[in-house]
């Protein structure tokens, strides 16, 4: 089903709808169990003009999108492929044969994020390829999602593999576990994507995951 941002019929963002010139800071949200006709989990409408939207560390899984289009995450309005909002460290798990990410035109600053669908694409729509190689697609491997424990498995390739230099970035993590954990003993601390950060025990050292490209945030306006 091609996309309509003006079908006044559609139901938008089930877990959370952003507008544009609302320009929210979302930091480690767990959104979960939504469904909506387009953007399941999350509907972000940011065009250029628009107040900036930050979203970093969060954890959209579980949710479902009837037309298949974002059935986590939704972007709109990015084009061309530039914008002023900015996701980072977020986990993007796609429901069963549904994509996770669909872009409606061109891709917001998007990096250290794992987006993956398992039985269906990762990215579509028209998200800017040149995005993929700043972020990762892979199973995060959570302890127990029909539990709704969000934590994440020994393994985890969403472990060591965010930005540090994201914004707002928290000190604790959703569980109140200290952030910013080296994920392999006797190497370098990088925040996990997600709202979870590893915290090792009695783990072996290991090959130390290759440090992220420092991100270059963009300044962000406050909506007045």
């Amino acid at each position: 089903v091609p996309f309509n941002p003006n079908d006044d019929a559609v139901a938008a963002g089930g877990g959370i709808a952003i507008d544009e010139n609302s320009g929210p800071i979302l930091v480690q949200n767990l959104i979960i169990n939504n469904q909506a006709d387009i953007g399941g989990g999350v509907f972000l409408n940011s065009p250029q003009t628009s107040a900036a939207s930050v979203m970093v560390n969060n954890t959209i899984a579980d949710n479902s999108s009837t037309r298949n289009i974002g059935s986590q995450l939704l972007a709109a309005g990015f084009d061309p492929f530039t914008s002023a909002s900015e996701l980072f460290n977020n986990i993007i798990l796609g429901a069963g044969a549904q994509n996770a990410f669909y872009c409606s035109s061109g891709s917001p600053l998007f990096e250290g994020n794992d987006v993956f669908s398992d039985g269906g694409i990762s990215y579509d729509g028209g998200c800017d390829p040149a995005i993929e190689a700043k972020n990762i697609s892979a199973d995060p491997l959570f302890a127990d999602a029909l539990s709704k424990d969000y934590h994440l498995l020994a393994g985890s390739p969403a472990i060591d593999s965010g930005i540090n230099s994201a914004p707002d970035l928290p000190a604790s993590d959703y569980y109140g576990a200290p952030r910013i954990v080296a994920g392999v003993p006797g190497c370098p601390a990088i925040i996990d994507a997600g709202i979870a950060e590893f915290q090792p025990v009695n783990a072996s050292p290991g090959p130390c995951p290759t440090l992220s490209p420092t991100a270059t945030p963009t300044a962000t306006s406050t909506p007045t």
